[in-house]
């Protein structure tokens, strides 16, 4: 099963040590008392940092000489490192370590932890930094309370499982081939006992395994369902994260064997799932678009962007004295808008999804006496254009128009 799912397949297509990683932090967190228990966290933390989070749950249940170890040889192996490569070591831990939108656009939905889907939410700049801490310490703190009752339970390996799922939470990139540990805990659920738990592994599952967005966006209704489809992944993490495999049903099992089995984990899913359709059915505002983003005049010389008309006379002819004039183009994963704005038009908004802050399109003098723009967006299913005058008076509307263009 490992190997269908999407972030085996990406390990596997673009030669990512992800799964390695995984090993290592796994078989340390489920290994029997040794002296050499700790080791491999250190060397994958040294690899990649976020199995760092692995020594605080050494802490938390009690394992100090295991955190010794890890954090003995994380530094060990950076020095190590810096004796090799001194100037590529020195560069990294300098400034590179935290410029972590060096990696690719952290909107993409392909990073899917919670920085990421906050970013896609189109959150506030400022607020951003400040509102994505506190949900890391939050989920983080959970994941590990919860990994510490199932260590006590006797299921190391659930616990392991479950603190690699608050790594992938928490990072600030998880590209799909990070989220190997997200696999593991689906499969756990669909071997576990119970039907909620089954049906949630399974759920999960399908997640890691089909992009849900693209597959279901044909039936997506709402942009807060078609949301929920492109960050399943994010979602199922942190789910994950605060429900803990039902760790607070299994730890209140040894008071009660009769009762808590039936009512702990099942309260956590119908209170998960009630959130989950409270949030489903919410307008989002623009920036919950990630595939957004408007040309400039540097571009129109580009035919996949510019595609309507190509200069003065040809734009001139096309133009059909309306306000805004256009075409649309679907790709695979976006459409693009192509058009002519009329002279009466002083300004173009594009809104992505209802509520929120409208997205400004650039209206670019690429020809004497005509003015073209070009956009892209994930979907135009809930698009909206509007051409606005000088007094602020709206033009023209194009909702209907643009979401034809989704079938098309």
């Amino acid at each position: 099963m490992l190997m269908v799912t999407a972030p085996v397949q990406s390990n596997l297509r673009f030669g990512q040590v992800s799964i390695f990683i995984v090993l290592m932090a796994l078989l340390d967190g489920m290994a029997p008392p040794s002296r050499t228990r700790g080791l491999l966290v250190g060397v994958a933390a040294a690899i990649k940092l976020t199995p760092l989070l692995f020594v605080l749950y050494f802490l938390v249940c009690g394992r100090y000489r295991d955190a010794a170890r890890a954090l003995a040889t994380f530094v060990a192996c950076g020095a190590l490192a810096l004796a090799i490569l001194p100037a590529e070591s020195l560069t990294y831990w300098a400034g590179t370590v935290t410029e972590t939108s060096r990696i690719g656009n952290l909107a993409s939905l392909g990073n899917q932890s919670v920085h990421g889907m906050l970013l896609r939410l189109g959150l506030d700049s400022g607020a951003l930094p400040l509102v994505w801490v506190a949900l890391v310490l939050v989920i983080c703190a959970l994941a590990v309370l919860r990994a510490r009752a199932l260590s006590r339970l006797g299921r190391p390996g659930h616990a392991a499982v479950l603190v690699g799922c608050a790594t992938v939470a928490a990072s600030p990139v998880s590209w799909t081939h990070h989220q190997v540990w997200t696999v593991l805990a689906a499969m756990l659920l669909v071997g576990s006992v119970g039907v909620t738990r089954k049906v949630a592994g399974a759920l999960l599952l399908a997640s890691m395994v089909l992009s849900l967005g693209a597959v279901l966006a044909p039936v997506s209704m709402r942009p807060g369902v078609q949301f929920l489809f492109e960050n399943a992944r994010a979602v199922g993490a942190v789910a994950l994260c605060v429900a803990g495999f039902g760790a607070v049903a299994l730890t209140a099992n040894r008071a009660q064997p009769a009762r808590s089995p039936r009512r702990g984990w099942p309260r956590v899913a119908v209170a998960s799932l009630g959130a989950l359709a409270f949030f489903a059915v919410q307008p989002l505002p623009a920036g919950a678009d990630p595939t957004f983003k408007a040309y400039g005049l540097p571009d129109v010389v580009n035919s996949r962007y510019f595609f309507v008309c190509r200069g003065q006379v040809e734009c001139a002819r096309y133009s059909t004295g309306a306000p805004v004039t256009f075409g649309t183009r679907s790709e695979k994963t976006k459409v693009r808008v192509n058009g002519v704005v009329s002279e009466q038009v002083a300004r173009l908004d594009y809104h992505s999804a209802p509520g929120g802050p409208p997205r400004t399109i650039p209206l670019l003098a690429a020809y004497p006496g005509v003015r073209t723009f070009s956009f892209r967006s994930a979907t135009m299913a809930h698009g909206r254009l509007i051409a606005y005058a000088a007094d602020g008076r709206a033009l023209a509307r194009y909702d209907d128009e643009l979401a034809a263009a989704v079938g098309t």
